[in-house]
């Protein structure tokens, strides 16, 4: 299964990439990898690797087929900032911009861990998933909700199974795009249930784990 078709120079969205508010609109996340994904094609050199990527999610897309334009906006040596944009109809909907780098030859071997909550290992937890016809948030694989403390926040194992496209498997940049928005709903979420809706997504290095573990800070 994929979240997105080829469709001419455009992408079509598939029922999986269906937002969790409406079967009319696309989710934010299988934008954010889409575009992700965009930027990776585009990029001049490969040998350098995403520094940052900021998705600003203007509109909900529309279930239609969606255009995507990747423009660059510095091509140095060491850095190269591209932007992309996905439209429908002349509107546009969502846009990104990625910096990317090359690595530094002169990085320290070993660098300090960060002090983060750490997680039981998802091999010994069970799996949820939402039940219902395929969609975004069906497609997330959820190891394990616990709330610290008797608080509110959470911590979680989040897993995308499926492909970018037919033949396209997420890419670690594209993966932790998807997983980015996935992310806002936990933050928002309490006892009560989800209290906003995301509208950006920014990561800073992608994970090359196809679980990613999301703790609060």
């Amino acid at each position: 299964m994929a979240y997105f078709e080829r469709a001419g120079r455009g992408y079509r969205p598939r029922q999986l990439a269906t937002g969790p508010w409406s079967d009319q609109v696309v989710g934010g996340g299988p934008i954010a990898a889409l575009l992700a994904h965009a930027l990776e094609q585009q990029l001049p050199d490969k040998d350098c690797r995403l520094s940052r990527l900021t998705v600003d999610l203007l509109r909900s897309a529309p279930n239609d087929e969606l255009e995507v334009d990747v423009q660059p906006v510095r091509i140095g040596q060491r850095v190269q900032i591209m932007q992309a944009w996905v439209a429908c109809g002349g509107a546009q909907y969502a846009r990104a911009t990625g910096v990317f780098c090359r690595a530094a030859v002169d990085c320290p071997a070993h660098l300090p861990e960060a002090s983060l909550i750490q997680p039981a290992s998802p091999a010994t937890l069970p799996t949820s998933r939402r039940d219902g016809a395929p969609s975004y948030a069906s497609s997330m694989e959820v190891k394990s909700i616990t709330y610290p403390d008797g608080g509110d926040l959470g911590v979680v194992w989040i897993r995308f199974p499926h492909d970018l496209l037919p033949d396209v498997p997420l890419s670690p940049v594209s993966r932790t795009a998807l997983t980015g928005d996935a992310v806002s709903g936990f933050a928002f979420m309490t006892r009560a249930g989800v209290t906003a809706v995301n509208n950006d997504v920014t990561l800073y290095s992608p994970s090359t784990d196809r679980r990613v573990a999301v703790c609060p800070s």
